[in-house]
């Protein structure tokens, strides 16, 4: 092989070693734009009295808000399919 050669597939090697890192970074560069984005719906802020409300519960009866004054209630709104 001569030195041409090696030169030639060195620098191959670099400046795909180069391109690989540059998109590895422009991938964490969105990822961590995705984490800092502020939702463009805000609930209401911690602390603050909410609307008495009634919902039904699965084991049957209602839950209703006012029932747990003075307590911590976490409601979870999601679903599992």
């Amino acid at each position: 092989m001569n030195i041409r050669n090696a030169w030639v597939k060195l620098l191959c090697i670099v400046l795909t070693i180069m391109f690989v890192d540059s998109q590895v970074i422009a991938q964490e560069r969105q990822q961590r734009q995705r984490r800092t984005r502020e939702w463009p719906w805000k609930g209401p802020p911690v602390g603050s009295e909410i609307k008495d409300f009634e919902l039904p519960v699965l084991g049957g009866g209602t839950f209703k808000l006012s029932d747990h004054k003075g307590q911590i209630v976490i409601i979870e709104l999601g679903a599992c399919t």
